[in-house]
C-alpha cells in the first residue's frame, strides 16, 4: 500500500431499518434532504424516496423487465438513473417520481455522482471512471483510477470536497475507496468490516451478492450512510 495512502476504519454510529429485498445499486441524499435509493435486478428495479428512520417508501418508480436499475445522481430538480447493460439513463423528476427523458450511451453503467458541471460515472473498468455532461450525458474525458495495488472496480459513488468515495467490488472485501477527484489516484482506504460483525457474515445466504453497496453523505449532519 502506498504510504500516502490513508488507512481508515468505519464506525458505526447509528443503524436504520433497509428493506433486505433491496438489491440497493445507488443511495443518494438529495438537496431537499429526501434519502433516494435505486435498486437493481430484471423486474425488480426501482427508485424509491424512503424514510431512513424507518426505512419505509412514500414514493417508488419501477422500470420495466429489460432494464437491471444501478446507479443514481441527482441534477437540479431531476435524478439521472443508470441501467446496467441496456445503455439507457432514465431522467427522473425527484420529485413526482416520474421518467421524464432518457439518455443513451455505450457500455456498462454501475455508479454515478455529481461534480460541478460533469457527472462521475463507474463503469465495471477499474482502470477508470468516465466523464459526462450533466446536462447531455455525452462522454467528455476520462479519469484514471490509480493505486499501487489492484483494488478491483467501484460501484456506488459519491462526492465530498475534494474526494471521490467509492465501494469495490471484490468478492469478501468490505472497502471503500477515497479517490482524488483531479487524478483519480487512490488517496484513503476504508476499512469497513464493522458494519456488519463476523458472526453475522458467517451466516449471509448469500455472500456473493450480500456486499457493500450503496454510499450517501448527509451534508448537514456530516455523516456518511452504507448499507448493502
Amino acid at each position: 500500500m502506498s504510504g500516502s495512502e490513508r488507512s481508515l476504519r468505519i464506525e458505526v454510529l447509528e443503524a436504520h431499518p433497509h428493506s433486505t429485498d433491496a438489491f440497493t445499486q445507488g443511495l443518494l441524499f438529495s438537496t431537499d434532504g429526501a434519502l433516494y435509493e435505486a435498486t437493481g435486478l430484471n423486474g425488480r428495479s426501482r427508485l424509491r424516496r424512503v424514510d431512513h428512520t424507518t426505512g419505509v417508501a412514500d414514493a417508488e418508480l419501477h422500470l420495466g423487465e429489460e432494464y437491471f436499475g444501478e446507479g443514481i445522481a441527482e441534477v437540479g430538480d431531476h435524478i439521472i438513473w443508470l441501467t446496467y447493460r441496456a445503455g439507457v439513463a432514465h431522467v427522473v423528476d425527484r420529485e413526482r417520481l416520474e421518467i421524464v427523458d432518457r439518455f443513451t450511451y455505450e457500455g456498462e453503467g454501475w455508479g454515478l455522482a455529481a461534480l460541478g458541471d460533469a457527472l462521475v460515472m463507474s463503469t465495471g473498468d477499474p482502470s477508470r471512471l468516465d466523464l459526462r455532461d450533466r446536462d447531455t450525458f455525452e462522454l467528455l474525458d476520462h479519469l484514471p483510477v490509480t493505486r499501487s495495488e489492484w483494488a478491483g472496480p467501484v460501484n456506488d459513488l459519491v462526492i465530498v470536497d475534494d474526494t471521490i468515495w467509492a465501494n469495490t467490488m471484490q468478492l469478501f472485501v468490505d472497502e471503500i475507496l477515497g479517490l482524488d477527484v483531479a487524478t483519480g489516484k487512490v488517496t484513503a482506504s476504508v476499512d469497513a468490516r464493522a458494519l456488519l460483525p463476523a458472526r453475522d457474515q458467517r451466516a449471509l445466504e448469500d455472500p456473493v451478492n450480500d456486499i457493500l453497496n450503496g454510499i450517501a453523505y448527509r451534508a448537514e449532519i456530516g455523516r456518511f450512510f452504507v448499507t448493502g
